[in-house]
């Protein structure tokens, strides 16, 4: 590959990164309010605890990253270690 594609590579998985984040986060709270919706708990005294709200990022994030970048960039990607502090990506 030459290094202006690896550089769009890099690009798009940073920018695909972010979103998927940003995509997670929705998800988060649209499940906390949909809960509070169920049981009828006013908006006031929804109480948001920011570290599940990480955890269900952390746990979520990989999955979606993986579905921006099939959908939106055609690029299938596979993990090289499941369990892993950073992930790392081999592009099939």
């Amino acid at each position: 590959m030459k290094k202006n594609k690896l550089k769009n590579l890099d690009l798009i998985k940073k920018e695909s990164a972010e979103w998927a984040r940003w995509i997670a986060l929705y998800e988060a709270v649209n499940i906390i309010m949909d809960k509070a919706e169920s049981k009828k708990i006013p908006l006031e005294n929804i109480v948001f605890k920011p570290l599940d709200i990480r955890d269900y990022i952390s746990s979520t994030e990989d999955i979606i990253l993986r579905k921006i970048l099939s959908q939106e960039h055609d690029i299938n990607i596979a993990f090289k270690e499941e369990i892993s502090t950073k992930s790392e990506y081999t592009f099939v």
